[in-house]
């Protein structure tokens, strides 16, 4: 959901509520030529926006586009935008004030909706910064039953109106979006799929943050042209790097003059081919070698552990109690009126009664256990700095049992991977997962090999290529399902690869013994990692030359500093 403040009234409420941001003028001038470059030369051309707010798209088409016989069309839900767009666009536009999704209302299927508001018209070109986490009218179910396939699990708002898209417009158009860089991320991989398979792209670009106003998630533009792809052609891809950016935004660079000095291009396959269909725009054909001989490596390792993740909870320990029963839930951020889940009163958030269970803390009372929330977790490192009642009523602290033991912990935020081995039993909160070896069936020395694998520099650089997470962003995380794909060797006993994973898991409980850390038993283990995938000298210098490009975030640039050469050791 976008960031607003909601301090600014009604106004802004329905905004929020709608997903509405109006693009700034300096990224709809570029991304109206990029559409525009890609357009046949024609005399009479129709280009539609379906979400067009203020009509700052349209108006950027209409200027950049040389030919007059241009024609715009733009609808948006909200009265008001409609009424900027019509004092700035030319009289006589097309705009209409209708539910894009289904302009013909529920009962017309969508195809039959937008024929009916286009006329006998083919649309040649789609602009748009569709609504990013807007509220629906519609149910899931209704969505769907209109024939939305992406309206499915956790969808955004922005990825229908790209499926609308596709679903309205002939072949052969040109479709230019403005959306956020969710789309890099493992649970958007159906809109990758839909893009993949029904579009040839053209540019897939991540500017970063910034272009909006108050809204902290990354830019993405995506061009495409709706056919049936031909996997050998390639696509421009560029990253708008933080200095360039800067740049941009103070008119001293052109978006275009960046794409230019930064854009290289990648075929289409290589995207289709990956199983996660991951848009992995950061790995040019230079780099192509080295990530896909890590990548040869994936398995199925998660599969001998037992993940999970920890209690429900901030680490601020904030709760809220029923004023009856005193029943605890997390405070929420949005909610105003709650129900209890244990007696079913509904009250106000004002009625109850505001409680921390978690408590910053080395002694640990009776009733309280130690707690490793996000920032207690470091490479190879973790020590609990906080603790946390237990048992408190509607506090969902899963299975204690969860927690005994030795567990591998990663943790969700921050740029990077972060795991370390717990033995203390400790409880985590939720932006820790753990692991834990399956009873009788891993090998005893697999937490170690794993952490050494996950927390090794191949593997940091491996990640940053594959997520582009090169640079500082206000929520970066990884997933369960990031992890998983990560390319840990599933190894077997007696082989080479099982040998090089003892030694690595031997060199870490030694790193882990050593505090401070010892950085030659860290570059041990990271020769020994390297020898695992086989890398040579020329692989190895990708690995700390992909560090050198991410040297702006303090994590990797201590890590690039540690080690000045890195060399395959194999055993």
């Amino acid at each position: 959901m976008l960031e607003f403040d909601q301090r600014r009234g009604g106004q802004a409420v329905i905004e929020k509520n709608l997903g509405a941001v109006y693009t700034p003028e300096l990224l709809a001038d570029w991304v109206a030529s990029e559409l525009l470059s890609h357009l046949p030369r024609k005399k009479s051309l129709l280009v539609i926006d379906p979400a067009c707010g203020d009509g700052a798209l349209l108006r950027s088409v209409l200027k950049r586009g040389a030919r007059s016989s241009i024609r715009i069309a733009g609808v948006d839900i909200d009265a008001r935008a409609i009424k900027k767009a019509q004092k700035t666009l030319p009289p006589g536009s097309f705009l209409k004030i209708v539910d894009a999704l289904q302009p013909g209302g529920n009962a017309s299927d969508v195809e039959t909706g937008w024929k009916d508001l286009v006329g006998q018209d083919t649309v040649a070109g789609v602009i748009s910064n569709p609504p990013w986490g807007a509220s629906m009218t519609q149910s899931a179910a209704d969505l769907r039953r209109a024939g939305y396939y992406l309206a499915q699990g956790q969808f955004d708002s922005y990825e229908l109106f790209i499926e609308l898209c596709l679903r309205v417009t002939p072949k052969h158009a040109i479709l230019a979006f403005i959306i956020p860089d969710s789309l890099f991320l493992p649970e958007h991989k159906a809109l990758r799929t839909l893009l993949l398979e029904r579009t040839q792209l053209h540019l897939i670009a991540r500017l970063g943050e910034g272009f909006f106003d108050q809204v902290y998630r990354g830019t993405a533009v995506v061009v495409c042209e709706k056919m049936q792809p031909r996997l050998a052609r390639s696509v421009e891809c560029f990253r708008l790097r933080k200095e360039l950016r800067d740049q941009v935004f103070s008119n001293r660079l052109s978006l275009q003059d960046a794409k230019a000095r930064e854009g290289h291009l990648i075929p289409q396959k290589h995207f289709q081919s990956d199983p996660e269909r991951r848009f992995s725009i950061d790995v040019s054909l230079q780099d192509q070698f080295v990530f896909q001989k890590i990548s040869r490596q994936r398995s199925d390792w998660a599969s001998w552990l037992i993940s999970g993740r920890g209690v429900e909870l901030s680490k601020t320990g904030s709760v809220i109690l029923c004023p009856k029963c005193n029943t605890a839930r997390p405070v929420p951020r949005d909610e105003a009126r709650l129900t209890c889940q244990n007696c079913g009163l509904k009250f106000e958030l004002s009625e109850g009664i505001r409680k921390r269970i978690i408590r910053l803390s080395k002694a640990v009372p009776s009733g309280w256990r130690r707690l490793i929330v996000g920032e207690d977790v470091d490479r190879y490192s973790c020590d609990s700095s906080r603790i946390i009642e237990d048992k408190v009523p509607g506090i969902n602290y899963k299975n204690p049992s969860s927690f005994e033991g030795s567990k591998l912990l990663v943790r969700k935020t921050g740029v990077g991977i972060k795991a370390a081995i717990d033995e203390t039993g400790a409880f985590t909160n939720q932006v820790v997962f753990h692991y834990r070896a399956k009873p009788n069936s891993t090998p005893s020395f697999f937490l170690d090999y794993v952490l050494g694998v996950l927390c090794s520099r191949v593997m940091l650089a491996y990640h940053l290529k594959r997520t582009g997470e090169s640079e500082w962003r206000s929520h970066p995380y990884v997933t369960q399902k990031t992890i998983a794909e990560l390319p840990v060797p599933l190894v077997s006993e007696g082989g080479r690869q099982w040998r090089q994973a003892r030694a690595i898991a031997n060199a870490v409980v030694e790193r882990r013994r050593n505090k401070p850390a010892d950085s030659s038993t860290d570059l041990r283990v990271d020769a020994l990692v390297a020898g695992l995938y086989d890398l040579d000298s020329k692989a190895c210098a990708w690995v700390l030359n992909v560090l050198d490009e991410a040297q702006s975030l303090q994590s990797i640039t201590t890590m690039r500093a540690d080690v000045s050469q890195l060399r395959a050791v194999r055993v």
